[in-house]
Parts: structure tokens; C-alpha cells; sequence
């Protein structure tokens, strides 16, 4: 017990009780489902839970979801990568860097952009508390990095370790919950089996460029200005 807000944990025997099993959608062991405090719960209220598989881990979240009565998570405000410096401090180490490259600005638009970052922000708050540093830069912003891991379209998103001198790419779709569940499979074996090396000769102390961050406005067309007749040309 945390203050006012109590935790309990049980565990069922799922070949036993094969019918609550199914009742919960069990499809693998373990499978751990939270359900948030109060009366009138329903089957449906039931989240699975995708935190790291420690006690100290659990206690928290669970704790944190009975003080919260069952409220998603805050979204966290994803940072922009804009220089070499903020990845020194950002993705060193054996800190796990999960970068999304996001269309450019003028093929997204503000209110696309601001859709993916809300998304990745969701996910990034349901992954409070294990090793991973969220971060997002824009399509052709940082060619070294793209070329490193090999980016084709976009958005797209990607797991780096400098320190293993490995990436993983998210083979799903850019909604909040495949992001998440892409990010909390990083710790198992099946999520780490996909890793591929950095090329050798990527360096992000001397690759990363330095840009400047996106001011959250639309960008622009470029050369906008008057129109013109085909007819107007001499052919």
C-alpha cells in the first residue's frame, strides 16, 4: 500500500482454469492483466500489463494505477533529435535509444506530425521506467542515421544501442499500442532477435548533423508564389 491507494496480486494456474484463461484471452504464459480499483469493472477493463517482469517494477505500476483509478499514463513530451551532443547525452552507454523518423513536415503537416508525436508520447509514458530514451527527427534531417539504419518509408521507428553497436526496426504500424508493445518486447528474447549491426563506419559523434527543431508550425511550400500558363511557354 502506497498512501490511499492499495495493490493486489494473484496468479492463476492457467491449465487449471483453462476457461478463465480464455475468458481473459490468454494466448502465452506469462500473461499479466492489471484491472484499475473501484466497483463496476468489467472483463473488458482488463490491460495487459507490459512493464519489465521485476517486483520493484510491478509494485510501481500496479501502485500507480490503483492511485490513478485506472487513468492512462500522461503522454511525455518525445524530444527532437537536433544535435550530436543530445545523443552523447541522450543514447549513451547502455541506454536504448527508440527513434522514430517522421515524414517530412510538408508531407505530414502540423496536424499529422502532431498526431504521430501524441502517439509515440503515449508510448514512451507506458514505457516510464525501463531503459529506453525516446526521440524523433524528421525524414532527411539526419541522412547518416537513416542511411544506418536503413530507413525506407516513413514513419518509421527503430531501436539503437551505441553501445552494443546494434539497431531493431518496428515492423508494425505507428499507432500508440503497436509502438508500445514494440517497446516493452525489447527486453525479451523474442524482441531482441531481430537486431541488426551499425554499419561500421557510423559514428554519431561525427555523423549526427545539427539542426534546427521544428517550430510547430507548417512549413512553407517552397517557390509559392505565382502561378503560370503552360500556354505562356514557347515550345
Amino acid at each position: 500500500m502506497k498512501g490511499d491507494a492499495a495493490v493486489r496480486f494473484g496468479a492463476v494456474d492457467a491449465t487449471a482454469h483453462a476457461e478463465l484463461a480464455q475468458r481473459f484471452d490468454v494466448k502465452g504464459y506469462p500473461t499479466i492483466k492489471q484491472f484499475a480499483g473501484g466497483a463496476g469493472k468489467k472483463d473488458k477493463d482488463a490491460t495487459d500489463y507490459a512493464g519489465e517482469r521485476k517486483s520493484e517494477a510491478l509494485v510501481e505500476a500496479a501502485t500507480r494505477l490503483a492511485a490513478s483509478g485506472g487513468a492512462p499514463a500522461a503522454p511525455i513530451k518525445v524530444e527532437q533529435l537536433v544535435s550530436r551532443a543530445q545523443w552523447a547525452e541522450t543514447c549513451a552507454g547502455k541506454t536504448l535509444c527508440v527513434v522514430a523518423v517522421l515524414p517530412h513536415i510538408l508531407d505530414d503537416k502540423k496536424a499529422g506530425r502532431e498526431a504521430r508525436l501524441a502517439a509515440l508520447g503515449e508510448a514512451a509514458a507506458k514505457s516510464r521506467g525501463k531503459p529506453f530514451k525516446f526521440l524523433w527527427t524528421e525524414a532527411g534531417a539526419q541522412p547518416a542515421l537513416e542511411a544506418a539504419l536503413a530507413v525506407g518509408l516513413v514513419p518509421a521507428l527503430f531501436a539503437v544501442s551505441t553501445d552494443k553497436r546494434i539497431f531493431i526496426s518496428h515492423k508494425g504500424s505507428f499507432a500508440a499500442a503497436a509502438l508500445a508493445s514494440f517497446a516493452a518486447g525489447l527486453s525479451t528474447n523474442k524482441g531482441a532477435a531481430g537486431a541488426q549491426p551499425l554499419p561500421a563506419a557510423f559514428e554519431p559523434a561525427t555523423a549526427l548533423a545539427d539542426v534546427a527543431a521544428w517550430d510547430g508550425k507548417d512549413a512553407a511550400q517552397e517557390g509559392g508564389g505565382d502561378s503560370f500558363s503552360l500556354d505562356e511557354l514557347d515550345l
